[in-house]
């Protein structure tokens, strides 16, 4: 059994972020609207609504690459050896060894990045830690799908990462089929 990362899959992430940011519209306009006009430390350029997207991008290009980091990190705790790499608009790690990750590890590497920044996020005061918080949860939209659709499977599943998304196999003496 095959998941593929399509553009299906993002279609799905994007919608669930956006009905997440429409009902929490009101309170991510206060966090932006404070963020905007209560913020010297952010003080780039003249232009509010300028320093505002500046602002924006660069926590979230910052949070982006800490994630895939720690992605990266959990795998090497499991032994995997990783690449890192760009696709159009978001950043990916892959494991690149070919060998199988129990599905529960493979659920602590999906699973790691939000849980981590989320925590770290709590600690992190005024907007900028909401904003941390709020940006990472809706990056990892597709990670959360991914551990949503393995909890689906069996316990006793292994993952292999390919390029394109992943494969469940099942160890059957010392293979995997």
């Amino acid at each position: 059994m095959s998941f593929k990362v399509s553009w299906k899959l993002h279609a799905v992430c994007f919608i669930i972020a956006f009905l997440f940011c429409l009902i929490e519209q009101e309170n991510i306009y206060n966090l932006f609207a404070n963020m905007l006009f209560h913020n010297n430390m952010m003080s780039i350029t003249g232009t509010e609504f300028i320093k505002l997207n500046i602002s924006i991008v660069l926590i979230f290009s910052i949070v982006a690459c800490i994630h895939e980091l720690i992605h990266g990190f959990v795998y090497r705790i499991f032994g995997g050896k990783v690449r890192y790499g760009f696709k159009v608009l978001y950043a990916y790690v892959q494991e690149v060894s070919g060998n199988p990750l129990h599905r529960t590890k493979f659920l602590l590497v999906l699973l790691a990045p939000v849980t981590i920044i989320s925590v770290a996020s709590i600690f992190i005061s005024g907007n900028i830690g909401t904003i941390i918080f709020i940006l990472n949860f809706l990056g990892s939209m597709g990670d959360l799908l991914m551990a949503f659709y393995l909890c689906k499977t069996s316990e006793n599943s292994y993952i292999i990462d390919k390029e394109y998304g992943f494969d469940v196999v099942e160890k059957i003496g010392n293979s995997y089929k």
